[in-house]
């Protein structure tokens, strides 16, 4: 069957559905093992665990719904629809999914049936305690004489043991508490009730002790822990509760602080201005000595500069004489060549002489054979001997051509050597006119080498005394000018440096003469300030001792509260802590009662204390139904109905 990315879009949605649905009924199942297991330590109470949410659990199964034969690619022949205009997973009449529809149905209400078995699992603990109590007086009722019996030779301890604890309650509260508002006597006013509730508790706990021992001997049970053996009070009031405030106040204190650190700094500035002067003094004779030394530094990049110059005016006589050597030395050579020219140019004269002598006698002897051909081609045979005269007319010929060939080759070697006449004339007056340009140019060298000795004399009289005992190479004297104008240029940047330096020592002390005229405002102000504030510190001293004193008496009462609230509630709960187990382990032992209803009441708070847990494991792990539940109805079944013609019509449109 054709299909369409839209409608297979619309299979991948309930395929994606399906999956969610089938992840929540896993989900589910692991929930209800979550409770089983968190409720299978408590199989002893299982029928008061038992409420109308604890039936079997109904988890609806995935099984029977439609799926494609092959979900990865759907290209089974029914995986998108069977009969045109209805999908596959519809199924006859949207059986397939009502049928989904009535399984996300069925799994919600097993998600409520466990989250109400939860909720009605909380009265629980009440219910196995109240079972606990009526076992309790079912036991009494059964067994009144014997409990009358045991009862009358414990009931004098007990009324005993109760009177004691009545008295010390009473003692202890009526223990005057101190008055610890002056600063000088709270600590030993402190002392002093501790020490007097102390006496109290240390005289009545060991007839206390002995009054649990008579009781617990009577019900024949072990001894219980009671009270511990003296009250946890403290030695005494902590320091901060009875230090003295600060006689004087804060303000007080920092306009001191600000009075001292201002006569510091006017003592720095002071030194700070000796210091600048004995820096500024020292600066200005750096600066005059490295004036006077930049003065001679001058001098001696001057004299550098003149001998530089003496050894440019070497280098330039050196050039001078070189360049008169080569002009002479090329004139004799040019001279020379001229003179090879020439003899070269006769011996040409004369060989063209001799061509010329030859190519007069070849001349001649084409003549001849021109005479002979001519007489030869007159004295043709009519008709016997044409042979012989064709082979010898065909020979005269041929050496007429060799005579003429011969000929035209003296005429061209006479042609070629005039032309290496002219060649060599034409070349003998070059030559000629490069010697005359040598001549001029060996005047010109003359004339520059002696400009350069003149100057050479010059720079000599400007050095005076300076000339160098010895020929120096202008590498060393460019060298020698480079070091004095380094030395001279270096000298001058530490001058501007040590001017700005005295600059900023100037402008420092000036900014700390200005400093001391305002610190010497601000210390006015600050005197005057410490003056009213001196004043004002003593109402301040009184507050803070007022003050001190309320903290100190709520501390006291607090720890006080503190230390005889566990005495007090133990003395006043004597029953609960002490009798009442007494008096149950008795008849439990002489067989009136016995360990059940314990047992069972303790076992409900084992329950108590386990329902949390159990509520929040549970929580944990089906949490994601929920969410799964309503990707399937909210976002698949709420709007398949309204995709599903959208979806067809638009795969009809594809080709």
């Amino acid at each position: 069957m054709s299909t369409s990315p839209a409608r297979e879009a619309a299979v991948r949605a309930y395929l994606s559905a399906l999956a969610e649905f089938e992840s929540a009924l896993t989900v589910l199942g692991l929930g209800e093992r979550v409770l089983s297991d968190g409720l299978a330590p408590f199989a002893d109470l299982a029928a008061h665990l038992a409420t109308e949410a604890s039936a079997a659990p109904s988890i609806p199964s995935a099984d029977g719904l439609w799926r494609p034969r092959d979900p990865d690619a759907l290209q089974g022949i029914t995986d998108v629809y069977e009969v045109p205009g209805r999908f596959a997973f519809q199924g006859d009449d949207d059986a397939n999914l009502r049928a989904l529809a009535g399984r996300v149905t069925a799994a919600r209400a097993e998600l409520t049936r466990q989250l109400t078995r939860l909720e009605q699992l909380a009265a629980a603990p009440a219910r196995v305690s109240a079972a606990a109590e009526s076992m309790e007086r079912t036991e009494l009722e059964n067994s009144r004489a014997q409990e009358a019996e045991l009862l009358r030779q414990f009931e004098p301890e007990a009324a005993q043991l109760r009177d004691l604890c009545k008295r010390l309650l009473e003692a202890v509260r009526a223990t005057r508490r101190p008055d610890l508002s002056r600063l000088d006597t709270a600590d030993a006013l402190y002392q002093e009730y501790v020490a007097r509730v102390g006496g109290l508790y240390g005289k009545a706990l060991p007839v206390l002790r002995d009054a649990i021992a008579a009781l617990s001997k009577v019900a024949r049970c072990e001894v219980p822990p009671s009270w511990p053996d003296a009250l946890p009070f403290a030695a005494h009031l902590p320091d901060d509760l009875i230090t003295s405030p600060v006689p004087e106040s804060l303000a007080v204190q920092q306009l001191r602080q600000a009075l001292e650190s201002q006569a510091q700094q006017e003592a720095a500035l002071l030194r700070a201005q000796d210091e600048l002067g004995v820096q500024l003094r020292r600066v200005d004779g750096e600066v005059a000595a490295m004036v006077q030394r930049e003065v001679e530094l001058l001098t001696e990049v001057e004299t550098a500069k003149l001998v530089l110059r003496w050894c440019t005016r070497h280098d330039s006589v050196d050039l001078a004489r070189a360049a008169l050597s080569a002009i002479q030395a090329e004139g004799q050579a040019h001279t020379q060549a001229m003179a090879a020219v020439q003899a070269e140019g006769e011996r040409v004269l004369s060989q063209i002489a001799a061509v010329q002598a030859d190519a007069t006698e070849w001349a001649q002897a084409v003549q001849v054979k021109d005479a002979a051909l001519t007489k030869h081609r007159g004295d043709e045979p009519a008709l016997f001997g044409k042979d012989d005269w064709r082979k010898k007319h065909l020979e005269l010929e041929d050496e007429v051509n060799d005579l003429r060939g011969e000929l035209q080759q003296r005429q061209q070697r006479i042609v070629e050597m005039n032309a290496e006449v002219a060649r060599l004339r034409a070349r003998a007056s070059a030559e000629q006119a490069t010697i005359t340009t040598l001549t001029q140019q060996l005047e010109e060298g003359r004339r520059r080498e002696a400009q350069s000795l003149k100057e050479l004399l010059d720079v000599e009289k400007e050095l005076g005394a300076s000339v160098p005992a010895r020929r120096l190479h202008t590498t060393q004297a460019e060298e020698l000018l480079a070091a004095a104008v380094a030395a001279r240029n270096e000298l001058r940047a530490r001058v501007e440096r040590m001017t700005t330096e005295s600059r900023r020592v100037k402008e420092d002390a000036d900014r700390a003469a200005v400093q001391l005229k305002q610190l010497a405002a601000e210390r006015a102000r600050t005197e005057s300030g410490l003056a009213v504030a001196l004043r004002q510190s003593g109402a301040a001293h009184e507050e803070a001792l007022r003050s001190l004193s309320v903290r100190r008496q709520a501390a006291f009462e607090s720890h006080a509260g503190q230390v005889l609230a566990g005495l007090e509630e133990s003395l006043a709960q004597v029953d609960r802590n002490f009798i009442e187990p007494a008096r149950r382990a008795m008849l439990v032992r002489a067989g009136v009662m016995t360990d059940a209803p314990v047992t069972l009441r303790a076992r409900g708070a084992e329950l108590e204390a386990a329902l949390p847990e159990l509520r929040g494991r549970w929580a944990a792990v089906v949490d994601p139904v929920v969410e799964s539940l309503a990707a399937v109805e909210g976002g698949f079944l709420a709007t398949i109905g309204g995709r599903l013609r959208p979806a067809w019509r638009d795969g009809s449109a594809q080709p």
